[in-house]
């Protein structure tokens, strides 16, 4: 398929825009990734080189980003008529799978979890139980993102629902929050101690 597509389509790689094009048109399929990350790489320095002098507006702007993705991925599932099947993980390529709306959540967690990290000023007060009872959270949400749907399929408005907050439960319920929360700790452990160790692991 790619000695037919990459010779109409190579150009669509090289601007980073192929996700935007229908499955069956795609050069190097997989290269779909590479494009989203740089269109959010783009969004993502606008937003940072914005937070130096307007911090509020930039995270409005990541609250509205957020928002606007989970409606888009809802408005876009249901429009589709898109049930879920775990049997079909790509049932949604051209419309939801390979689109930046649908992949933007999980960055907007990262830059808050920058925020939080450099702007905190004085560590958070996180005890051993909080700590664990975080990451068995975690862990029971990524089983029952992954596993929760093994039997079948979802309906239409569950797909919706799920779609629309899947990636963003996943990235911060699963990893950020008790990253977050494990990663600040250790990090002003390191600068408080003057020990590089701790800070060069996160």
């Amino acid at each position: 398929m790619d000695h037919i597509t990459c010779n109409k389509y190579w150009w669509r790689n090289i601007l980073y825009i192929n996700n935007w094009y229908p499955f069956n048109e795609m050069c190097m399929i997989w290269s779909w990734y590479l494009a989203n990350d740089m269109q959010l790489y783009v969004v993502a320095i606008i937003l940072l080189v914005l937070s130096m002098r307007f911090m509020k507006t930039s995270v409005f702007l990541l609250a509205l980003i957020t928002l606007c993705s989970w409606i888009t991925s809802i408005y876009f599932s249901i429009l589709h008529n898109y049930s879920y099947k775990v049997a079909e993980p790509f049932g949604s390529f051209d419309i939801l799978y390979d689109k930046p709306w649908q992949r933007i959540t999980p960055y907007i967690m990262g830059m808050l979890t920058g925020y939080i990290i450099y702007f905190k000023k004085t560590p958070p007060k996180v005890s051993g139980i909080v700590n664990l009872l975080l990451w068995i959270t975690s862990v029971s949400i990524i089983f029952g993102l992954i596993f929760g749907v093994w039997d079948g399929q979802l309906s239409v408005p569950a797909t919706a629902v799920y779609v629309s907050l899947g990636h963003t439960d996943n990235c911060f319920l699963r990893k950020c929050c008790p990253i977050i929360y494990t990663s600040i700790f250790y990090i002003f452990v390191a600068r408080s101690t003057g020990d590089q160790t701790f800070e060069t692991c996160f």
